[in-house]
C-alpha cells in the first residue's frame, strides 16, 4: 500500500510534492552544516565565570565607545526595547547581540564593530589574533579555553 507522498511522486515522477522536498532540503542542509551547529550549540551550553562575563562586558563596552557616548547608549536601548538584550547578558548571548548589531548597523557596520570588540577580546584574553574572528567565534574560544582550564 502506498502512502499519498509515493502515490503521487510515482504518479508524476517530474513533481515532487512541496512537503517532501522541503523536508529533503532540511535534511540535506543539516547534513551540511551538522558539526557547526552541534559546535555552536555546544559551545552555547558552556557558561561563563563571573569574571570572564565582566571582562567581556568590559571589552564590548571599550569597543562600542567608538561609536561615541550618545551612539553607545542609542545602540543599547535599541537591543533592550527591540530584542530584550540587555548590555550584561551580551556574553551569554553572543548571537542574539550579533544579530542585533546586523539590523540597526547593516552587515558592514556590524562587522566593523564586531572585529573591534574580537580585536579587544584577543588582547584582553591572550587569544591568537585573527583579524577574520568574529564576536561570536571569539566567545566560542574564550568558553572553550576557560572549559579545558577548569
Amino acid at each position: 500500500m502506498l502512502s499519498s507522498v509515493e502515490e503521487q511522486t510515482s504518479s508524476n515522477s517530474s513533481v515532487s510534492p512541496p512537503s517532501l522536498y522541503i523536508c529533503l532540503q532540511e535534511t540535506i542542509c543539516f547534513g551540511k552544516n551538522k558539526a557547526y551547529i552541534h559546535t555552536i550549540l555546544e559551545l552555547n551550553s558552556m557558561p561563563l565565570d563571573t569574571e570572564t562575563k565582566q571582562e567581556i562586558s568590559r571589552c564590548v563596552s571599550e569597543a562600542m565607545n567608538t561609536l561615541g557616548k550618545e551612539g553607545k547608549q542609542s545602540l543599547m536601548h535599541y537591543l533592550d526595547a527591540h530584542m530584550g538584550l540587555k548590555e550584561e547578558e551580551i556574553p551569554q548571548k553572543p548571537e542574539l547581540f550579533s544579530k542585533g548589531l546586523n539590523l540597526i548597523l547593516g552587515e558592514k557596520g556590524a562587522n566593523a564593530l564586531e572585529t573591534t570588540i574580537a580585536q579587544e577580546l584577543q588582547t584582553s584574553f591572550k587569544l591568537l589574533h585573527n583579524s577574520k574572528l568574529t564576536f561570536t567565534e571569539a566567545i566560542g574560544i574564550i568558553k572553550e579555553k576557560q572549559n579545558k582550564s577548569c
